[in-house]
């Protein structure tokens, strides 16, 4: 039998761990799962990831391989060699970005925050992406996203056919398989109970308005626990976040277990 090949865009394996980065790497790894369980969904197809030369992250991958190869890195890399590199088979590029060349692909779009929430980003990091994200859009064979909402988004804004965008919602499971780092709670010191956020600081994640609705409140003994860290492509935000609000920054996922395992509550103030 003919295999057919799917190579995986590896790029984001050089990249910290965020919301998208998350994404790929637990679409991979369940990819893996159902290639070592000899799945049905997966039988026909050849796997492989492609990424650059360097140290890459670690998700323990079974029988899925990796090939590093290629000139450069970044964006250079993922627009000049891997368009070569996965030129006799079908390319999957899980985090919004792709070559634009390479026509038989399907590229992951979480959104269309560059138009929709523009301030938020800085100017080059905003008009790369508007060329980037729209180019794609007409060229790739197909387009995933994550909701209604980010679908309707992506054909306003980048002009992608309604008809080539398949939604596939994000899972929550992968949380479940770590084992909690209670430690966390003595580090940064908190005591009271909380209602956690989980997010880098961008301005679009509406944090600001959360430690309103606390101020207006008044003192209800909860604090506010946001977890994650910030990114060079964003805006630093204006102003100070008021109100009872504890900023861990990058946790593990041993602390991120423990911190979701105990919170009161967990609020997602995205106003994008």
């Amino acid at each position: 039998m003919t295999m057919q090949r799917i190579y995986i865009n590896g790029r984001f394996l050089t990249h910290p761990v965020t919301g998208v980065q998350r994404y790929a790497i637990e679409v991979l790894r369940s990819l893996d799962a159902l290639v070592g369980e000899r799945d049905a969904a997966v039988e026909g197809y050849e796997f492989v990831v492609l990424a650059p030369k360097g140290e890459l992250k670690p998700i323990g991958l079974r029988h899925i391989p990796t090939k590093q190869a290629g000139r450069g890195s970044g964006h250079a890399w993922e627009q000049l060699s891997l368009p070569a590199l996965s030129a006799d088979g079908f390319l999957l590029s899980l985090c919004n970005t792709g070559p634009m060349t390479k026509r038989s692909q399907a590229v992951t779009m979480h959104d269309a925050a560059v138009y929709a929430a523009p301030d938020t980003y800085s100017f080059a990091f905003r008009a790369w992406y508007k060329v980037l994200q729209r180019v794609l859009g007409m060229n790739a064979k197909g387009v995933l996203t994550c909701s209604a909402f980010s679908r309707a988004q992506l054909t306003e804004h980048f002009g992608v056919p309604a008809r080539k965008i398949k939604t596939i919602y994000h899972g929550r499971e992968h949380i479940l398989r770590i084992q909690a780092d209670e430690t966390v709670f003595e580090r940064h010191g908190l005591t009271r109970p909380y209602v956690l956020a989980v997010s880098s600081m961008s301005p679009n994640k509406n944090f600001a308005s959360v430690a309103k609705a606390i101020e207006l409140m008044g003192d209800v003994g909860f604090d506010i626990v946001i977890a994650g860290g910030s990114s060079k492509i964003f805006k630093p935000a204006g102003g100070r976040i008021g109100g009872e609000v504890k900023t861990l920054g990058y946790v593990t996922d041993e602390e991120l277990r423990a911190l979701y395992d105990r919170a009161s509550c967990f609020v997602f103030p995205f106003f994008l």
